[in-house]
Formats: C-alpha cells, structure tokens, sequence
C-alpha cells in the first residue's frame, strides 16, 4: 500500500537528484572553462566520434567498475566505486560542454541574455528534460551520459592532428 508519505520520498528524491546534477553541471562548467569549452567543440565538430568513444568508455569501465564493486573485497570494491565516481566527473564536464551549446542556441534564439544566465537555462533544460519520466530516464539520460563521456574523454585526451605527407618540422 502506498502512503503520501513513500510518494513524497521519491519525488523529493528525485527533485534532490536533479538539482544536484544541475548544481555538478554548473561547477564543472566554473571549475573547468577550458576542458567545457573543449568538449562542446568536440561535440559541435566530431558528434559521432563523441558518441562511439563515449559508447565503448560507458561500456567498459561501467562493465569493470560493476565487476569489482560485486566483488567482496573492500579494496577491490572501492577501486570500483572510485572508476564509478571517475566516470561520472567525465560524463559530467562532457555534459557541461553540451550545456554550454545549449547556452549558445538559447542566446541566439531569443532576447539579450547573458552568457552565464543563458548557460544556466541550458543546464536546467538539460536536467529537466532528462528528468521526464520514462523518456528521460530510458532514452534521454543514457544518450547524454555517453555523449558526455566521450566529449569529457575527448577534452582531457584530445586526438592528435593528422602530419601532412612531405610536412617540414
């Protein structure tokens, strides 16, 4: 039987998860400038590299970290919740980079906003729509957390430029 009580708890839950998300988004985005603004042009020039390298990232360490934190072992089971943690700040900064294009369409569509202001609309769009029940929980988050993944794997290790064939040093 379900009471006021246990529906509360899981929408204040969830409205708890959602504000801390958007809160993680936005300091990534203070603490990062550099490594967001990296992401969000890989992710405006390269998106379907972003997105097989976030996908196989997602794969393998999500496969790793659930084996060890399966594991009995108290130190082999920190090591899992640490590469759990690990991937969750790269999936974060790569999500700053998606808000800060989201900020950069609100800007340009609509009045005088400002870039700070127009960048916190993004992020609230962002966990907002990923917040919709169903939709935003099976289809939107794991897109956004892949594609965050590999934006944040591509601004912290970013692919060599190609030497051009005959190319003086």
């Amino acid at each position: 039987m379900t009471t006021i009580g246990d529906v509360l708890m899981v929408f204040g839950g969830l409205l708890a998860l959602a504000g801390t998300t958007w809160a993680a988004i936005v300091l990534a985005a203070l603490l990062f400038p550099g490594r967001t603004a990296s992401a969000a042009q890989e992710l405006e020039d390269r998106a379907g590299r972003v997105w097989w390298v976030g996908l196989v990232a997602t794969f393998v360490a999500l496969s790793v970290a659930f084996v060890l934190v399966s594991l009995p072992l108290p130190l082999v089971k920190f090591l899992g919740f640490c590469l759990l943690g690990g991937h969750i700040s790269l999936a974060v900064v790569g999500a700053a980079g998606l808000t800060r294009l989201l900020g950069k369409q609100i800007k340009g569509a609509g009045g005088p906003a400002e870039n700070f202001g127009a960048f916190l609309r993004g992020a609230g769009l962002l966990v907002g729509a990923c917040s919709i029940p169903l939709f935003g929980w099976l289809f939107l988050s794991p897109v956004v957390l892949v594609m965050g993944t590999g934006a944040g794997l591509r601004s912290f290790f970013p692919a060599k430029a190609p030497e051009r064939f005959g190319a003086e040093a």
